[in-house]
């Protein structure tokens, strides 16, 4: 069972969702890295920054849980 303190950290960052960055692709033929998440390569896709969560993210599926395991 969260906390308090984890329930608002996490909504603190559901909040921010809001401004999240969409992060352009890379050079043909090279990964941007890969999904903080889930791993997947970044491709010509492009991929999600963020503020407050470490790396990229490749779909808002990914962010969410990188906000739960935040």
């Amino acid at each position: 069972m969260p906390t308090a303190n984890e329930i608002a950290a996490n909504q603190a960052a559901m909040m921010n969702l809001e401004i999240f960055k969409v992060v352009p692709t890379g050079k043909e033929g090279h990964s941007r890295g890969t999904c903080e998440s889930c791993g997947l390569y970044l491709w010509r896709e492009g991929s999600y920054r963020v503020p407050g969560l470490k790396g990229l993210f490749c779909s808002l599926v990914c962010i969410e849980c990188g906000i739960a395991d935040k």
